[in-house]
């Protein structure tokens, strides 16, 4: 899997089968960024996600590639050649700084879908809340869409806090994280293969 490193090399894996005959077969490679950009990978999709522990529990996606592990260095994707004109999509965590991140991630490369990033997802996640015990600093994000703006604004109003206290002792604010724990694997990985095979239509 490809992840960021000092912005010099980048972590992330070719989930599509056919797609790594460009990669003698590899799915999980960390390479520099500059070799990176001149593989001649052709994706019909591209999936960023923000956390290395859930891209490893992706199954085989036809025709994406994933970057992963990026965090706030989002934007050196603008200088992969073959992400140019690709559909993308971001994954992270359901708290304040996985949209901050998102929404740096639209600034940089344009109209950008974000995927299991909303209350339904969040409500339905329950089990997986923990506490974020500091909030992004940034507080107006203008590359949101209104759905994703609401639950941002809702994080930060904390306003699942009282469902999330009725199950813990004290809470300064909650984050829906998906780092792959051994009970939470399985669950993130089933729901990005229907997520994104329902983007399917969409996307080509």
């Amino acid at each position: 899997m490809w992840t960021a490193r000092a912005a010099a090399s980048v972590a992330g894996a070719v989930l599509c089968p056919t797609l790594r005959a460009v990669t003698s077969g590899l799915c999980d490679l960390e390479v520099p960024l500059d070799e990176l950009s001149n593989l001649p990978l052709s994706p019909e999709r591209v999936l960023i996600v923000e956390n290395l522990e859930s891209g490893l529990a992706l199954p085989d996606l036809p025709g994406c590639v994933a970057v992963l592990g990026l965090g706030n260095a989002v934007s050196v994707l603008s200088r992969l050649n073959w992400v140019s004109g690709k559909p993308i999509m971001y994954w992270g965590d359901i708290d304040t700084h996985g949209f901050m991140i998102l929404d740096r991630a639209r600034e940089t490369l344009g109209a950008l879908s974000s995927v299991l990033m909303d209350e339904a997802t969040l409500l339905a996640c329950r089990d997986l809340w923990v506490e974020e015990p500091v909030q992004a600093s940034a507080q107006t994000l203008v590359h949101l869409t209104a759905t994703e703006r609401e639950t941002f604004e809702g994080l930060r109003a904390q306003r699942w806090v009282t469902t999330f206290a009725s199950s813990r002792s004290e809470s300064r604010g909650l984050s829906c994280s998906r780092r792959c724990r051994p009970r939470c694997v399985d669950k993130p990985s089933a729901c990005m293969y229907t997520c994104m095979h329902g983007y399917e239509d969409d996307l080509h």
